[in-house]
């Protein structure tokens, strides 16, 4: 969700679980990563490896048996404006460093089964080139996917083919004007999930 006025935003990202009591599996992690492929089909005709995009990933801890387990630890947070996709519609990621300095804060609500991390006070210079989000004049067309529940990914590597590589797949429209809603993360016990 971005909540923006003209000077600033806030940005909360959230990840909704099957089970208050076992949100994920021990030491498992749940991620997704999204890329602004910049046309309403979400295709390029020509290759380009200059596509802004951002990846978030919760750890749960070694007893996860509550919703606590996952929100304590702040979810890593990545950005990048060198993401890539191809004429054939392989999108991938490149190696990203963890965005650090921001003022964040991390809650849950039982009811919802929902963890979120919130991302305060952001100029529109640091939702484009700090997050790697839309900023109050932006749309973005942006190709997401997740992964849920399995060992975590590395984003601090490049991912070739983020389709095959993560998994779960979905395209949306993000607006940087307003207030959008942007859930990136959603988890079943069985691994049943979806972005929405």
């Amino acid at each position: 969700k971005n909540s923006s006025n003209s000077s600033n935003s806030d940005v909360v990202l959230g990840l909704t679980v099957g089970s208050t009591t076992q949100p994920m599996t021990n030491s498992m992690a749940s991620s997704g990563v999204c890329l602004n492929v910049g046309t309403s089909n979400y295709q390029l005709t020509t290759a380009s490896s200059a596509l802004k995009g951002f990846a978030i990933q919760w750890t749960c801890s070694a007893t996860c048996t509550s919703l606590g387990a996952v929100y304590t630890t702040a979810p890593a947070l990545y950005g990048a404006a060198t993401f890539s996709q191809g004429i054939t519609h392989t999108a991938d990621s490149p190696a990203m460093t963890a965005t650090a300095g921001l003022s964040t804060a991390s809650s849950n609500n039982s009811t919802a089964k929902a963890v979120s991390f919130t991302i305060t006070g952001l100029t529109p210079t640091q939702l484009s080139s700090t997050v790697y989000m839309p900023n109050q004049t932006e749309t973005w067309y942006v190709r997401c996917f997740g992964k849920f529940n399995a060992a975590a990914l590395t984003y601090t590597s490049a991912i070739s083919d983020l389709a095959t590589a993560v998994g779960n797949g979905k395209n949306l429209s993000l607006k940087g004007n307003g207030y959008q809603v942007a859930t990136i993360l959603a988890v079943a016990g069985s691994l049943v999930a979806s972005l929405a």
